[in-house]
């Protein structure tokens, strides 16, 4: 395997990959804007900056990766990764699963826009390049939502978690 990242020069998925790098910071600043402004993320409001964006520069890369080596092993691996350790480190800041979805929609929202403006600058990829790019901006987003998930439950189900809740369960128990 190759650890050539730059994809096949003039490839529609590339192309996309060139062009969200260059928004990366503008991408970022849009999702802290629509997360701390998001009611229903209470844990959100009380981060600084670098804790609130934690894992997305990383998680942005392995997606530009992913875009320029979609069969890539290594860029999927590494996507996961990040997508466990993102929702590990939500999970130690407080946040329940509903809440890391919701940021997880920020982002595919911001990235779709992005999509469709990339699609208006390349009016000449087609309907099936533009479909193929879209496919696997989605595919990585929704490997994310399962991934962050999965690990949201191994901690939840972890025995020292199952002993804490039991705790909490049986002292609001006693209290009534």
């Amino acid at each position: 395997m190759s650890s050539d990242t730059k994809g096949r020069p003039g490839s529609v998925n590339g192309d996309l990959a060139d062009y969200l790098e260059k928004r990366k910071e503008e991408v970022m600043s849009e999702w802290r804007k629509r997360v701390r402004s998001d009611a229903a993320i209470l844990p959100s409001k009380s981060l600084n900056p670098a804790a609130l964006t934690n894992h997305l520069p990383q998680i942005f890369e392995s997606l530009c990766g992913t875009l320029r080596r979609q069969q890539s092993r290594a860029f999927s691996e590494q996507a996961l990764l990040d997508a466990r350790e993102h929702g590990a480190i939500r999970w130690r800041q407080g946040y329940e699963l509903s809440e890391v979805m919701r940021e997880l929609k920020h982002l595919r929202s911001i990235l779709i826009y992005h999509q469709r403006a990339f699609e208006d600058l390349h009016p000449d990829n087609g309907m099936a390049a533009n479909l193929f790019i879209s496919t696997i901006l989605h595919r990585f987003l929704d490997e994310m939502v399962i991934d962050v998930t999965e690990e949201y439950l191994a901690v939840l189900l972890s025995p020292k978690e199952k002993k804490k809740r039991k705790r909490q369960f049986d002292d609001e128990d006693s209290r009534d």
